[in-house]
């Protein structure tokens, strides 16, 4: 179950589709009885690429938006290894999370190669509609299986 949420989370993130909702009363802190847990984000892409940029603001956010009960450790430019490594520690549970190219995420789950066809998702819009829809569910349903 781990894997399914760390490949969808990756997943979500190489394709901007990223979104971190807090939809909490403010006069409560839904966190307040948890333990703080701190995650490492492994980040193979550049400094200067706009996702990997994103992928360090998507750290913050979380950071931020639970109090400080969830951390995700950002370490980008492959400081903890390269795409394939970082892909490989995920699939054996020795790294938490990690942004990697869709393309490598065939060869854990080969439903997520139809992710790379171009042309397939046309807009934002299209991008979320499918990904959270039914051919979303029917993908993280294959994911978990593979």
């Amino acid at each position: 179950m781990k894997k399914l949420a760390v490949l969808l989370l990756v997943l979500a993130m190489v394709l901007s589709l990223s979104f971190v909702s807090y939809a909490a009363d403010e006069a409560e802190d839904p966190y307040a009885d948890l333990d703080p847990i701190v995650l490492q984000n492994a980040d193979g892409g550049t400094i200067e690429d706009i996702s990997t940029i994103y992928n360090g603001k998507f750290c913050d956010m979380v950071t931020e938006r639970s109090g400080g009960k969830l951390t995700i450790e950002w370490y980008p430019a492959g400081q903890l290894g390269s795409l394939v490594e970082s892909m490989e520690a995920i699939s054996i549970g020795t790294m938490d999370l990690a942004k990697v190219d869709p393309s490598l995420m065939g060869e854990y789950s080969p439903i997520t190669k139809l992710l790379t066809l171009p042309f397939l998702i046309k807009d934002y819009e299209h991008g979320a509609k499918v990904l959270n829809g039914e051919v979303g569910a029917m993908i993280a349903e294959q994911i978990e299986k593979d």
